[in-house]
């Protein structure tokens, strides 16, 4: 029975057992010592540092208006506290001047939801929805180019209007073992419905339609998956958006990206959500 309970124990905290109950009227230094041994030990607390943790993705990036220096600060703190890696990415302001700008880009027409009386011929007065697509497909582009050679990098992509919550970067950790090595694209800040019958206790595998829906079963004006504060992505997965996006006309990019099913995505349960959108200025 000893042995048995020895090995249980492990053979230093069965020794200090042994010599506590020996030693009883000795001194209570030493009984102290050995009481500390016999304890059980505590469970390591798990890291929220990126330093101390192996890395998710490359790092990450922000988009964020040359003008929106209260926002940039806000990011930059948060990102720096958190210890990722990061760059800021400027992003498009949205005015008739980037037709000129960016008028390669214009050649795939624009949806007439973003037109004056929604014509086709009517003028363009969705500048923020355009320019919002337009700082996240030059972001697509600057990454794409950049890491060329390794299309299975990851990264972090994110609005300045993202607070983190404390210790996302440990609990992202650990959810990001769910999926092993299989996710291509992964919304962890989102907003609209989810289908119930496409998710796991954690994640939502995502598929279009995004909506909003006009028929069928999910009618009507129904949103899925949208929003773009914070979600990873891969180089191939970025290229193979890239090659979508150009077959389709402007609009509002992150419900093109779920319309386009390329590449395979899942959204973090909303309970689970690394952040939260800023509903206020700074």
């Amino acid at each position: 029975m000893w042995p048995t309970a020895c090995g249980r124990l492990g053979p230093l905290r069965c020794a200090a057992i042994f010599f506590l109950v020996c030693l009883t009227p000795f001194s209570t230094d030493l009984r102290g010592w050995l009481l500390s041994l016999t304890a059980a030990p505590r469970p390591r607390a798990h890291s929220n540092q990126w330093s101390e943790l192996p890395p998710l993705f490359e790092r990450a990036f922000y988009i964020n208006a040359d003008a929106s220096t209260e926002r940039r600060e806000f990011m930059e703190q948060q990102l720096r506290a958190s210890g990722v890696p990061f760059d800021r990415w400027p992003a498009v302001q949205g005015s008739p001047a980037i037709l000129q700008s960016h008028r390669r880009y214009f050649a795939r027409g624009v949806e007439r939801h973003l037109l004056e009386n929604h014509s086709f011929s009517g003028p363009i007065i969705g500048w923020g929805t355009v320019a919002t697509y337009l700082s996240h497909h030059t972001l697509f582009e600057h990454i794409v180019q950049r890491w060329e050679h390794n299309e299975s990098a990851a990264f972090l992509i994110l609005q300045d209007d993202t607070h983190l919550t404390p210790g996302w970067v440990g609990r992202l950790h650990e959810l990001m073992h769910d999926l092993e090595s299989q996710w291509e694209r992964v919304l962890l800040v989102w907003w609209g419905l989810k289908r119930s019958r496409d998710c796991t206790a954690h994640f939502c595998s995502v598929r279009p339609p995004a909506g909003p829906t006009d028929s069928g079963p999910e009618c009507c004006g129904k949103r899925f998956y949208h929003g773009l504060q914070a979600w990873l992505v891969r180089t191939h997965s970025l290229r193979c958006l890239l090659r979508r996006l150009k077959r389709r006309r402007i609009k509002n990019i992150d419900a093109q990206m779920v319309q386009c099913n390329c590449p395979r995505t899942y959204a973090l349960q909303k309970r689970l959500m690394i952040g939260r959108h800023l509903d206020r200025e700074l």
